[in-house]
Order: structure tokens, then C-alpha cells, then sequence
């Protein structure tokens, strides 16, 4: 499980940097929600990954 929690972290910082390179040539709301949809998905794999160690 450790492994695909890192492999999650990493994926998240690409993707956050990847929006963060966006930043001055799209809408900022745009990106904005989009790295807000993006952060409440790796909180539901995060609760689901927790649920199935129980």
C-alpha cells in the first residue's frame, strides 16, 4: 500500500506543477477548480485506501 500512496503523492505534484505551468495562459478559476477536483479526489482514494486497511 505504501508504494501506491507514494506513487499517488508523486502523481498529485505533477499534476499540481503541470497546473501551476498553466497558471498565466488559462482562466485562474479555471485552474483553480481544477486543482480543487483534483485535491478532493486524492482525498477520496486517500479515505477509500484507509477504509480497506480496516
Amino acid at each position: 500500500m505504501k508504494t501506491l500512496e507514494k506513487r499517488m503523492k508523486a502523481l498529485d505534484k505533477r499534476i499540481m506543477k503541470f497546473g501551476k505551468s498553466l497558471e498565466g495562459r488559462l482562466d485562474a478559476r479555471l485552474i483553480e477548480s481544477a486543482l480543487d477536483y483534483i485535491h478532493f479526489q486524492g482525498f477520496y482514494l486517500n479515505q477509500m485506501l484507509t477504509a480497506i486497511r480496516l
